[in-house]
Formats: structure tokens, sequence, C-alpha cells
């Protein structure tokens, strides 16, 4: 940001050097703040009724804008309660010299240009005063500028007032200034913006003329400090004008006198560089939520890989016997158990598949004789599972009935031919069943409900 110095004869800008050349209005690019020292210059105290929110804000710019009607260079900056019951004391600043100002940026507002600000030298200094450390409350700040003298009072931290004294700032005599700095104290005191009895300390920057002389000359009630150091900022005694406008280069005051309408450009920058600012960190919050949860999906997506490869490490086995069950001919009650064994107890496809080719054959050849259920099952039966077998070793609980047309009389040779068949092969072994009480006389519908029931059969594996 450039920092640019405008009275009503001369343009000029601080140098990178610290001193104060002349610029063409036309050559004025990017964002600049500009020092207005104009004798129009007003600042001047008012009351202003008290209120609240927006209605506070609405009622201090009315009554700027009845103090200064020629000019919308103008500012209001609450000082506190008034002695005025219901009422607010307001400081009113206002630059007089519109047009001169409106000309001076019209053509640099042409090819670019940015305000960003408008300030006096009083508000400087203001704020200078205000950041450093042991200074009295109330100060007077002789300034030289290329228009003069500026004489700024700070009460503290706040500006009081802001006078000009026009001329040569060198060729001043110190009588001359003393007689200006009595009228200006005066003033102030006779309005009592200031208290009588209260000694005034003096600050002198960028004057030529001795310090001590003007130590010597001081009216009465003032005397000379000196200004305390403040970090990173040049002297401002020595310094004067280009050391105070380069501090607002590193610490710029919040206050200004600038429209809407001179600075709407600047606005409109920040506005976008604010706007970029905030997409900016917004991509860099979701680049730091996606990062995680993109490590997040490779980490499922190698569990699910993981899922489905041992899924069908599973399911390969459950297929070869599927379609060993459908090249067998495997009876379907000897296929859904086995597959669904397979599923939860199975340890051993193959010796499985040669059982069930086994008892499959057995079933299938079996005449007259109809496989009602049957229940597979590797443990013993617990003490609440009802069961027929005598063994706990069963393996394979077979139920079947004879078909109605079998004679009575051979029922029991074929129902023991089928026992005798289902015990004849390699694997398979029929256990004792539970006995039967048949002591008592049955009448001939006990009888033939007897011998229609279901025979359940034990099977059990041979030993190898």
């Amino acid at each position: 940001m450039h920092v640019l110095y405008l009275s009503a004869q001369q343009l000029l800008r601080l140098g990178k050097d610290g001193a104060l050349h002349p610029v063409d209005p036309a050559s004025l690019r990017g964002d600049v703040a500009v020092v207005a020292d104009f004798i129009e210059t007003t600042i001047t105290r008012v009351t202003v009724p008290q209120a609240k929110g927006l209605d506070a804000r609405r009622v201090l710019e009315r009554r700027v804008a009845q103090e200064f009607r020629d000019t919308d260079y103008r500012l209001g900056v609450r000082l506190g309660k008034s002695d005025k019951a219901g009422h607010d004391e307001v400081l009113a600043i206002g630059i007089g010299a519109q047009k001169t100002l409106d000309a001076a940026l019209a053509t640099g507002l042409e090819h670019g240009l940015r305000v960003r600000a408008v300030w006096i030298p009083a508000m400087l200094v203001a704020e200078l005063v205000r950041r450093a450390k042991g200074l009295p409350d109330h100060v007077l700040v002789l300034l030289a500028t290329p228009s003069g003298v500026r004489q700024v009072i700070v009460s503290r931290g706040k500006v009081l007032l802001g006078r000009l004294i026009p001329g040569d700032a060198e060729s001043f005599t110190v009588e001359h200034l003393m007689t200006e700095v009595d009228r200006t104290v005066q003033f102030v005191r006779n309005t009592r913006l200031l208290p009588r009895e209260e000694t005034l300390g003096v600050l002198c920057w960028g004057l030529t003329q001795p310090r001590d002389a003007i130590a010597a000359a001081l009216p009465r009630g003032m005397e000379v400090v000196g200004m305390p150091a403040i970090r990173g900022i040049a002297p401002p005694e020595t310094g004067g004008l280009p050391a105070v406008m380069g501090a607002a280069t590193r610490v710029a005051p919040k206050l200004q006198l600038a429209p809407l309408r001179i600075r709407i450009h600047h606005l409109g920058r920040r506005w976008r560089q604010g706007m970029y600012a905030a997409t900016a960190a917004g991509l860099l919050v979701i680049g730091a939520m996606w990062m995680p949860l993109k490590s997040e999906t490779r980490e499922l997506d190698r569990q699910a890989d993981a899922t489905r490869r041992h899924a069908a490490q599973v399911q390969a086995p459950l297929d070869a016997l599927q379609a060993k069950i459908a090249e067998r001919n495997i009876p379907l009650a000897v296929a859904a158990t086995a597959l669904g064994l397979h599923t939860t107890r199975l340890a051993s496809t193959e010796r499985f598949a040669r059982e069930a080719e086994e008892l499959s054959a057995v079933l299938a050849g079996a005449q007259s004789v109809e496989i009602i259920a049957l229940k597979w099952r590797e443990e013993p039966p617990t003490s609440t599972q009802a069961s027929s077998c005598k063994d706990p070793a069963t393996v394979v609980t077979l139920e079947a009935h004879l078909a109605a047309d079998v004679p009575q009389g051979e029922r029991e040779v074929r129902l023991k031919m089928f026992e005798e068949t289902l015990g004849s092969g390699p694997y398979w072994t029929v256990l004792p069943s539970q006995a039967i009480n048949n002591s008592q006389t049955l009448s001939s519908e006990g009888l033939e409900a007897q011998l229609s029931a279901p025979v359940a059969y034990c099977l059990g594996r041979k030993p190898r």
C-alpha cells in the first residue's frame, strides 16, 4: 500500500527512502491511502441523543451530516456520555475541500487506483500517541508538514483539535510559533476541552527550530516532553511527517474519512480476496477430511476383497459337492442334508460324498419303503432333545414306513431286509433303538396304528 500526502498545492508520495516525492496522478496504481492536509479541515465536539444498535449509528450519521453539509469526507466518533442528560459526546471530523480532493484522485481512479482510506494528519498523530507508553494524558503535538505546522491536541488517545499554521515551517520563528500555540491552548481551555490546572505536554515532531528555545518560550502550564520509542517505527521527532506516514503503513488507523464512492474499488478487491481465501480454506478443509476418508475407504476395500476371497474359498467345496450330487443322482433328502451340513459341521467333503452316495444307493434300492425324514446330527443329544436312539454316537436318524399296498404279513420281513441293507455297506451301521413295550394287548385299531407308524433307524459310522 502506498501513502500519499495531498494538500491544496501539491501531491506527494512516501518513498522507500522515507522521504516525500512529487508524483503524477496519472501514474498512480494499486491500493493507496491519502493523508489530506487542508486548512479547511474541521474537528469539533457535538452531542447526540443516546440510542442503541442501528438507531445509534443513524443518529450519529445524521448529526455529522448536519455539521458538514458541503462534504462527504466526514466522520463521527463517540467519546462517551455528555453532561447533558440523555446525550453522548461526539467528535465530528470533516474535510471541507471536497472538490480539491475529488479532482486530485479522479485521474488515478480512472486508471485503476484503489483508495483504501483518507486520513488527516491529526488522526495519524493520535494513533501514535495512543500507542506510546508514558506520555501525559493531554499532549500538544507540533508537526511540521509541507503546508505549515499542524497543532494537534490529543486527550487520552483521542484527537480534540487539529489546527494548521499555514506557511513554510522552516521559516517560522519561535515567537511566531508560540503566539499561535498560546491562541490554541487558550481556546481549548476556555471551551473546557482541557482542564486549566493540568500541565499540557508538548511534542515537537520534525521542527527545525531548536527544542530548547521552544521549551523556554512556552506559555505557562506547558512543558516539552520526549516521545517514547515505539518498536518498528522511526522516531517522529526527527522524521516528522514522513515517519508518521510510515507508521500508518505498519498499523493503519481503523477510522477513516473516505466515502463509499471513493473506496468502492478497494472494498471490491478486498471482498474478492476474502472470497478466494474462504474458498481456499474450504478446499483445504475438504482435502483434510477427504484424505482420512480415502484411507478408510481403501482399508474397507481391502477388507471386502479379503471377505470375497474367503467366501470363494468356502464356496468352492460346496460347488464341488453340488456337482457330485447332481452327477450321482443322490436323493433329494440326502442332498439337502449334505448341503445344509456342509456349511455348518461338515469337515471333509470327499468323505461325506462317499457316505452320502452309499446311503443314497440303499434308499434308492429299498422296495416299498418310503423315507419320511433324514436327520443328521454330529453331537450327541442333550437332555432336552428327544431321541429314539440308545447310542449317543448316532449320526443319522432315518424315519420311514412301508407303502399302504404291502400286505401285513410282509411288513416285518421287508423292514428287516431294509435294516440289514442299511448296515451292509462299508460306512454305516445300525445302532440299537429304544425298547418298545409290547407286553400289553392292542386292539385292532391300535395294532393298525402301530403298523402304519414310522420306523426310526439309528445309524452310525463304522470304525475304520
